[in-house]
C-alpha cells in the first residue's frame, strides 16, 4: 500500500469510528477524535468549540438517531 492509500485508509477509518461514536453516544471517543481547536457554526450563528460540543452530549441536549459513513 502506497502512502497516500494508507492515510486514505486512516481517514476512512476515523471517520467511520466518528459516526459509530455518535450512534453508540460514545464521548470518549468522540473527545478524543475532536481537535481542540474545533468550532461549530450552529443554525442560529452561534459559534460552540469542543468543550460547548460536549457539554451539550453530557446535558442529553444532543443525540444522533443516524449516524453513517460511506466509502467512496
Amino acid at each position: 500500500m502506497n502512502d497516500n492509500a494508507a492515510r486514505n485508509a486512516e481517514i476512512i477509518a476515523v471517520e467511520q469510528a466518528w459516526a459509530a461514536a455518535h450512534r453508540n453516544l460514545d464521548l470518549d471517543t468522540i473527545e478524543y477524535i475532536l481537535s481542540d481547536q474545533y468550532r461549530q457554526v450552529q443554525a442560529d450563528g452561534k459559534v460552540i468549540g469542543k468543550d460547548e460540543l460536549l457539554a451539550s452530549y453530557h446535558s442529553g441536549q444532543r443525540n444522533w438517531e443516524l449516524a453513517e459513513s460511506n466509502q467512496y
